[in-house]
């Protein structure tokens, strides 16, 4: 099995990537580190509370029906 351009689209589209430049090489962030934390430590916290309101409610019912 061959690598490589086998017809003339194939040809032109490795002439045309081989001039594209990337910007891979950059080790900058666009995301503020400091900012992805709080964010991940807002939605954890937000699940934390769903979580136990819904095992809250759950408990709830359950006594409900012992009192019927």
């Amino acid at each position: 099995m061959t690598v490589g351009a086998k017809d003339k689209i194939d040809r032109r589209l490795v002439q045309m990537y081989a001039k594209a430049n990337t910007s891979n090489y950059d080790m900058t962030s666009a995301v503020d580190p400091e900012k992805m934390l709080s964010s991940m430590e807002l939605m954890a916290s937000y699940n934390k509370t769903f979580f136990n309101m819904k095992n809250n409610i759950g408990n709830r019912k359950s006594d409900l029906k012992d009192i019927a």
